[in-house]
């Protein structure tokens, strides 16, 4: 009797959920930028864009994942781990990621985390340098379209773009000494 109870109540699972569970498969471009990154002898940050904790992947068959970039990428990656939630934006207290939050909250409200307004518009790159990051990687899926002021960066340097991913070397890393480093 109790080996046919698990065949009873969990019939769904043999079935991959009602389909609902299917593999799928990076693209090419996140390997070939995997590489570049490996290839990369230098102790760094990249960080992540779109900055969603969960967001919708074209190669996902359009479904809300889990963004996969921290566990997929070879090198540390600095991605949102914010729910946005209206109760509970945000329970992600890292340095770097408030760092982060802080940026685009001035790009996109021209106000930073304390309510302050901000009238110049940021250089990405020699703001991000105290934080480590050395590349930014944006996926061009869910509202990537937001981040095109990267493209507008004079520090910033696109070093590989397809369908999928846009890869940007921060032109201004390694020319300060950065306020975080991976051992804090």
């Amino acid at each position: 009797m109790f080996l046919i109870l698990p065949f009873i109540y969990t019939p769904t699972v043999f079935g991959g959920f009602w389909g609902q569970l299917k593999p799928v498969f990076y693209p090419k471009s996140w390997y070939e930028v995997n590489n570049i990154l490996k290839n990369d002898k230098d102790n760094f940050l990249t960080l992540f864009f779109p900055w969603h904790q969960y967001t919708r992947f074209r190669f996902a068959n359009n479904r809300v994942v889990a963004n996969p970039a921290p566990y997929f990428f070879e090198k540390p990656v600095l991605s949102s781990q914010n729910y946005e939630t209206i109760p509970l934006y945000t329970h992600d207290i890292r340095t770097e990621s408030l760092h982060v939050e802080g940026l685009l909250s001035i790009e996109k409200e021209g106000v930073n985390l304390v309510g302050e307004e901000i009238e110049e518009k940021l250089p990405w790159g020699q703001s991000l340098s105290p934080i480590n990051v050395k590349y930014i990687i944006l996926a061009k899926d869910d509202d990537w379209k937001r981040y095109r002021f990267l493209d507008k960066q004079t520090d910033l340097k696109k070093v590989y773009e397809n369908d999928d991913l846009v890869l940007y070397q921060n032109l201004k890393w390694g020319v300060e000494e950065p306020i975080i480093t991976e051992e804090q």
